[in-house]
């Protein structure tokens, strides 16, 4: 905390807890609600929420409901080693976990996502998934007959971050989500489901400044490390910088 401290003007520290999804539902929804709460008041204060998450369900949709709460219709930049766009008829696992930017989109989960206090599907052509690279078959087809826009990993390291913005000129408030699994296993191993061929953290750096450019910025989660994984800190050391990165490129 100390060291975001020199990046931000002003903050409103809060600790929610940790449910899982092995919680009972019940909790799930508090909590996500609460992270909404949390979301709308920093927001409608004209400042910027930052959301630091273990589990992208809850801090995505806590997060847009806070979004939704204080009257606006974000898109979505998601960057991410998997789709997170299964649903209950895609899913291999039936796991909610890989079901998020589904749910936001509106294909399904639905019930949920209204009871945590989201308000309306974001619209896929405002939504932008950014370093993906591993796929169930059902999300593969889902996405290909999606208009959201999507680059792979190898997508950003061909054609260079600086790309990404060139088609948010007219976008609504963004609420940007990194899933520090979008970052390569050798820079990031404290995340629970690693992919190799991840992006280095300046691509990574460089794509946040490039989106922030593009838009303006409603909330910022950054979310799945896993401590268990991070034997000699060296998640925790990649991670620390990302944050840095973003605080310091979007003005607290």
């Amino acid at each position: 905390m100390e060291r975001l401290a020199l990046h931000v003007r002003q903050a409103i520290w809060v600790t929610l807890p940790h449910p899982t999804e092995k919680s009972p539902l019940q909790q799930l929804i508090a909590a996500g609600r609460q992270l909404g709460d949390t979301v709308r008041t920093v927001r409608s204060a004209g400042a910027l929420p930052l959301v630091l998450g273990g589990d992208c369900l809850l801090t995505s949709l806590g997060a847009v409901a806070g979004i939704h709460q204080n009257g606006e219709q974000p898109g979505i930049v998601w960057f991410d080693a998997h789709g997170d766009f299964n649903t209950p008829e895609t899913s291999p696992s039936g796991l909610l976990a890989g079901m998020p930017l589904a749910i936001l989109a509106g294909r399904g989960e639905l019930a949920l996502a209204k009871e945590i206090g989201v308000q309306a599907a974001i619209p896929e052509w405002h939504i932008l998934l950014a370093g993906v690279r591993s796929l169930d078959p059902g999300e593969s087809a889902a996405l290909e007959n999606s208009a959201l826009t999507r680059w792979s990993a190898q997508d950003l390291r061909l054609a260079g971050a600086s790309e990404l913005g060139r088609e948010m000129g007219d976008w609504p408030p963004v609420y940007l989500h990194v899933d520090l699994d979008v970052l390569d296993p050798s820079l990031m191993p404290a995340v629970t489901y690693p992919e190799p061929g991840g992006l280095a953290l300046e691509t990574l750096q460089a794509a946040i400044e490039v989106i922030a450019a593009s838009a303006q910025i409603a909330a910022l989660s950054i979310t799945s490390f896993n401590p268990q994984r991070d034997e000699h800190d060296l998640g925790l050391a990649t991670g620390v910088q990302v944050i840095e990165a973003a605080v310091r490129t979007i003005a607290i």
